[in-house]
């Protein structure tokens, strides 16, 4: 009988010290119920230039000076789809989700701005002045 009870505890033990053993515990590999830094919103900001690229699959735009823009298409309207080409001028207005810029509202004028004249503040789709 004593050697009986040896082996159970012993095998019990061996079970135990396995990887995935029968005790659950919680898995490491994946944090629960926070969220990384980089997720979080770090800031806000406004980006001016003018367009250089626009990218269809990814809903972005890069500006002449290298800035990146995603563009959720909530914030576009009909025109301003119409209007976002390379050579447009554009004013965002953007916060940061982790490395990226989102806009949260831009401004697009077709054709740039002419050389020593400053662009609008104004959207030409509703003349109504934006808000800061």
């Amino acid at each position: 009988m004593n050697r009986r009870l040896l082996l159970v505890a012993i095998v019990s033990m061996a079970v135990e010290l396995l990887p995935g053993g029968v005790t659950a515990q919680p898995r490491m590999d994946k944090p629960t119920g926070t969220k990384p830094p980089e997720s979080e919103g770090l800031g806000s900001g406004t980006a001016k230039g003018v367009v250089q690229k626009v990218d269809t699959k990814y809903q972005s735009i890069t500006l002449d000076d290298g800035t990146k823009i995603v563009l959720p298409s909530t914030i576009l309207t009909k025109k301003d789809k119409e209007r976002l080409k390379a050579g447009a001028w554009v004013s965002a207005e953007y916060d940061m989700k982790g490395t990226a810029k989102v806009a949260t509202s831009i401004l697009v004028r077709p054709g740039g701005c002419p050389e020593g004249s400053p662009c609008p503040d104004e959207d030409e789709s509703d003349g109504k002045k934006k808000k800061k």
